[in-house]
């Protein structure tokens, strides 16, 4: 990695370098850490003739390290953000940003990322969410890297609602859907894990084998609250928790009336 600083300073180091008045520099994705918030302040950042450059805080320049994602294949979009599957890593995606007006997207970036770091504190398993691996800077600007969601075949697992808006693979995994629609409630409640709306195309159906699978929400985690008690007042987190599944299941009849398995499973709410 080559370091140098517009005054001319310039040292070359395999393993990170000092800045003469900062910390290391490390990346775990590009071959050496790179804590972000404390060293590498970042400001912008250019591609020319195929290499990305990033400009630090103290008229420092690390070359070539950010992550090129520009044919990585695209294996999720929402309103705000992009989900790219990790050129590296077949196991791992990141979340970036889609151009934004307003600070409203980042901020709501940044709230899962915290929250997300809070269920780790907590202990949760990551069994039905993806877990977050931190933060790293790509072509198209920050990225939060996760855990990329596969069937037990290796393919992408399809969101919760391909499969109810298709009758047909509705009712060919209707056992395994059922049985997770239970579990996944149950594993939200027992580890009091807020989310936003819960939304079908925000839950991914990981296929585990012919019959079985999980529900894995991929988006809308968090808790918005000003003042967030739910995360440190058990009762209140259930209270909420319930609340947001009665609404999830209530919009689902509504989104899916002519679905014999929606209609059927979640004809009563829970209480």
């Amino acid at each position: 990695m080559t370091i140098r600083s517009r005054n001319g300073y310039e040292d070359t180091r395999s393993n990170g370098g000092v800045f003469p008045d900062q910390e290391p520099v490390t990346s775990r994705y590009v071959g050496y850490k790179h804590r972000q918030q404390r060293t590498c302040k970042h400001l912008w950042h250019e591609r020319e003739n195929g290499k990305y450059s990033i400009y630090l805080s103290g008229s420092a320049e690390v070359d070539k390290i950010i992550l090129d994602i520009e044919t990585s294949p695209v294996v999720g979009k929402g309103l705000h953000r992009e989900c790219y599957a990790h050129p590296q890593y077949e196991n791992l995606c990141i979340k970036v940003l889609l151009p934004y007006k307003s600070k409203a997207p980042l901020i709501e970036a940044e709230r899962e990322a915290n929250y997300y770091r809070f269920l780790e504190k907590k202990g949760v398993p990551w069994t039905m969410l993806p877990k977050f691996h931190g933060e790293v800077e790509t072509s198209r600007g920050k990225g939060y890297v996760f855990d990329l969601i596969r069937d037990q075949d290796g393919t992408v697992s399809q969101t919760l609602r391909h499969y109810l808006s298709s009758p047909g693979e509705t009712d060919d995994h209707s056992e395994g859907l059922s049985l997770a629609f239970k579990t996944l409630r149950d594993y939200l409640l027992q580890w009091k894990v807020v989310t936003m709306t819960i939304k079908a195309k925000n839950i991914l159906y990981q296929k585990i084998s012919a019959k079985e699978g999980r529900l894995v929400i991929v988006d809308n985690i968090g808790n918005s609250d000003f003042i967030p008690i739910c995360d440190y007042v058990d009762f209140m987190a259930e209270r909420k928790i319930r609340r947001k599944w009665r609404h999830f299941e209530a919009a689902l009849r509504k989104e899916y009336p002519q679905n014999e398995f929606v209609q059927r499973e979640l004809k009563h709410s829970h209480p």
